[in-house]
């Protein structure tokens, strides 16, 4: 009997696995956008996709190895050699100044306090929300008008990547904040301009067989 299997997916990697897998000889079913983190009618229904009468694996590609089912591939996200990781804000900030002179904080106006210390010895950037509150929480942090980028999201990779180009950043800092949060928006365009990046939360490892490539995915669902 052909195998099949459902690819729950919300990344960039998603359509790359579900080719491979269709190669394979594999029948698939794509959830896209998959979100662990829902709640009510929507996780519901994730939950019905994954109880459904499939022969082989239920299959998640998530964000930085966040499974939510029976095999993860995390290794996909984010570039490991250019991925430094935080377990806080404090951490974080003791890093910076042996990483780059240059940094863009995406970290959510309410957290730039844990930084403030840094302006006599780095040249800091805020990207915050454009409201009153978030702008004078930045500037309370210490950051002059000129270093506070007011924006809304949703921004695209090209975005970021404009972004980091015209204000000469060096390193990013971001906190693991998932699909809904632009990271991965965020960690694609510091890789893709070859920028270190500065995770904050490093997620816990799940306790599910995890894979790090398309080739041993594909692997695994034949087995």
């Amino acid at each position: 009997m052909k195998q099949t299997g459902l690819l729950l997916s919300g990344t960039w990697e998603g359509p790359i696995l579900a080719q491979a897998l269709l190669d394979a000889g594999l029948d698939v079913r794509v959830c896209k956008r998959f979100d662990a983190g829902r709640r009510g009618a929507c996780a519901r229904r994730d939950a019905s996709l994954c109880r459904a009468d499939y022969t082989n694996r239920c299959i998640g590609v998530c964000p930085f190895g966040r499974a939510v089912c029976a095999l993860s591939v995390a290794g996909l996200g984010p570039p490991a050699e250019t991925t430094v990781y935080a377990a806080g804000y404090a951490e974080a900030a003791a890093l910076l100044p042996e990483l780059g002179s240059r940094i863009l904080l995406t970290l959510g106006a309410k957290q730039l306090k844990h930084f403030a210390h840094l302006h006599e010895r780095l040249t800091l950037f805020a990207r915050v929300l454009p409201s009153p509150a978030s702008v004078q929480q930045a500037l309370d942090a210490g950051f002059a008008q000129g270093r506070i980028l007011a924006l809304r999201p949703p921004f695209s990779q090209a975005f970021n990547m404009s972004l980091l180009r015209e204000y000469a950043i060096e390193v990013l800092v971001t906190k693991a904040s998932g699909v809904a949060g632009g990271v991965v928006e965020k960690v694609l365009a510091a890789h893709e301009m070859g920028l270190t990046t500065v995770m904050i939360h490093r997620p816990v490892q799940p306790e599910l067989a995890v894979v790090s490539s398309v080739a041993a995915a594909v692997q695994a669902c034949q087995a």
